[in-house]
């Protein structure tokens, strides 16, 4: 089960043309979905509250810039700042 739910979740094609932040709130669901991408060979930066503020910009714009990256891994409690991505055409909650 669990090669077909990531290869239809996460397939090549899908990310072609969608770029989603994955946004849960526990960072263990973010470990099991590194692992998930890593298998897959997609390229992910990832925001959590321990990224440091004067980080985060710099990941946002790694993100829009390079069309390498095909996710944005983003913990709910990772909040106090604002983030704006407007690379992203699929947000998953």
């Amino acid at each position: 089960m669990f090669p077909s739910f990531a290869n239809s979740f996460f397939g090549t094609r899908r990310l072609e043309t969608d770029l989603p932040p994955l946004v849960p709130q526990f960072t263990q669901i973010l470990d099991i979905l590194k692992t998930i991408l890593d298998h897959l060979g997609v390229k992910w930066v990832i925001l959590t509250g321990m990224t440091k503020v004067d980080e985060r910009q710099s990941l946002v714009d790694e993100f829009t810039n390079d069309s390498e990256i095909k996710v944005f891994l983003l913990s709910t409690l990772a909040g106090g700042m604002g983030i704006n991505l407007t690379a992203a055409s699929v947000v998953v909650v």
